[in-house]
Parts: structure tokens; C-alpha cells; sequence
């Protein structure tokens, strides 16, 4: 995570991306998520322009309500 993370941050801001924990299977977990975005059709649009980094890791959208649940599991 934190190679990743010094890679990404030579192509994007810093402030747009968030580490959040999930347990899987009892096991804590590390994710990054990268951006906000107000719609749907929004986030798959910036999906399809991510940077090779990034989009080599197989996306995924998330709500912020879905992390937030994962993470007090």
C-alpha cells in the first residue's frame, strides 16, 4: 500500500485520495480510494480516464455510506 500509494501521489493530489481499514474474514485490511464524485455517471466517466497505475489495480466504485459499513464490521 504505501509503494502504491508514493507512486499515486507523483500522479494526483494527495488530498484526493482516502486509506480506510475493513476487516475480511477477521483480518484488517488496508484500501485506498481515490476521488469524489456528486454521480454515478460521473465516477464511471473518471473511471475510464484513470492513469495506467491505477487502473491496473481493477477499480471498483464504493459509496461512502459502503466503506463506512465495511469498516464497523
Amino acid at each position: 500500500m504505501e509503494s502504491f500509494l508514493l507512486s499515486a501521489f507523483k500522479m494526483a493530489p494527495r488530498e484526493d485520495f482516502r486509506v480506510y481499514s475493513v476487516k475480511i474474514d477477521g483480518v484488517q485490511c488496508y484500501r485506498a480510494a481515490y476521488g469524489m464524485y456528486p454521480s454515478m455517471d460521473e465516477t464511471r466517466a473518471a473511471m475510464r480516464e484513470l492513469p495506467q497505475l491505477f487502473a491496473i489495480q481493477k477499480p471498483y466504485y464504493r459509496s461512502v455510506e459502503r466503506m463506512r459499513s465495511q469498516n464497523r464490521q
